[in-house]
């Protein structure tokens, strides 16, 4: 599996993820808010965690499918759905492999930093599998642990931009982690078309801690 094993033990003994991501909600509504047929618009969420993406998608209507590569939250998910009466099309494997989706088939894929837990020598075969299933004109969003998360190279480096055993900050206790510069995020994505590319920094006042995001939206011409 390309996800650290670190990530069964974290949805094994605790609660994780329950609640959308922001930026996925105001991308998502934005974009298929108005669109009549809810239904027609298929969404995948690639490392869908606690579940909380996939709640908000099916509770608004749409298609919802996902992806995980920990068995535990899988199941969790499954429960936390079904005790809303929801259901999605739900999958426990690698994100490297979607060959359980056709081709040309999402209208939108979603990664929440699943891909910066991925290390970097495989997170090219998620992205050209993401364009795979993509449908022509559908959207990638994906969220990149960037290079100002504090403390990421005091971890052990396993290869290049990927580290493990981060001592302090957002990375402790979460196994493999991939850091990306802007060069690094359009060498990623340089086979789409993006619409997109903020940068989000956290930090705190007095300096004891910072987290960056990096906000990527593309689009299969």
């Amino acid at each position: 599996m390309s996800v650290d094993d670190k990530w069964q033990e974290i949805h094994g003994g605790r609660e994780w993820g329950k609640y959308p991501n922001e930026h996925v909600v105001a991308f998502v509504m934005k974009t298929f808010g108005r669109v009549a047929d809810r239904q027609a618009v298929r969404i995948l969420d690639l490392g869908f965690g606690g579940g909380g993406n996939l709640k908000f998608l099916c509770e608004q209507g749409f298609q919802a499918a996902g992806i995980e590569g920990a068995p535990p939250a899988v199941a969790r998910t499954e429960a936390f759905l079904a005790s809303h009466q929801l259901s999605g099309d739900l999958h426990a494997g690698d994100m490297t492999d979607l060959s359980m989706f056709p081709h040309d088939h999402f209208n939108l894929v979603i990664d929440v930093r699943s891909m910066s837990n991925v290390p970097r020598a495989e997170v090219d075969t998620v992205v050209a599998e993401v364009r795979r299933v993509l449908a022509p004109g559908g959207y990638f969003l994906t969220l990149l642990y960037g290079t100002g998360c504090m403390d990421f190279a005091r971890g052990r480096q396993l290869a290049s931009q990927t580290f493990t055993d981060v001592p302090n900050g957002p990375f402790q206790g979460i196994g493999h982690v991939t850091v990306y510069d802007a060069p690094g995020v359009r060498a990623l994505l340089k086979d789409s078309s993006m619409v997109t590319h903020h940068r989000i920094r956290e930090e705190e006042v007095a300096g004891n801690w910072s987290f960056e995001d990096h906000f990527v939206v593309c689009r299969k011409v």
